[in-house]
């Protein structure tokens, strides 16, 4: 989860951005879903400084497979209900995700706090990541074969 909307979305769209842009089609398949937890949760930081001296570095986020950070999932699970820590996608200074431990898979919690992609969250994909949002191309954009049965 993201700790704004921003980050949540970049989150989603980051495996799916190439070269800066995103298609308007896929933003449109896209929600946010909204949570406020009912009581303050019990979060391990691995933003801290001192988490480097317990073996934690921001790889941890961006490793794939997830093997390895479900491994350390398991263990934290006996200190903390998630932990705070750096986004995979979102390299503006302040940005932060949460991963909330619990079963995999939509939450029941989600159901009914769904915000679509909005213009304005486009906007500031824009404005913030420069990513662009395209729509299909128009047929004047696109360059006809003359032969299309000739091999490249």
């Amino acid at each position: 989860m993201g700790t704004d909307e921003l980050v949540g979305i970049v989150e989603s769209i980051g495996p799916e951005l190439q070269c800066g842009v995103i298609s308007d089609a896929y933003l449109n398949e896209r929600a946010l879903y909204m949570w406020q937890p009912t009581k303050p949760l019990r979060l391990a930081d691995l933003t801290s400084g001192t988490a480097l001296i317990h073996g934690v570095t921001n790889e941890l986020s961006s490793m794939f497979p997830y093997a390895v950070p479900q491994q350390w999932a398991a263990a934290f699970t006996t200190i903390a209900e998630g932990v705070f820590y750096r986004s995979r996608f979102d390299t503006r200074i302040p940005a932060r995700a949460v991963a909330h431990f619990g079963p995999s898979g939509l939450s029941p919690r989600a159901k009914g706090r769904q915000q679509l992609v909005t213009a304005n969250i486009r906007m500031r994909l824009t404005d913030e990541f420069g990513i662009q949002i395209a729509g299909p191309p128009s047929l004047s954009q696109l360059r006809v074969a003359s032969n299309p049965s000739v091999g490249n």
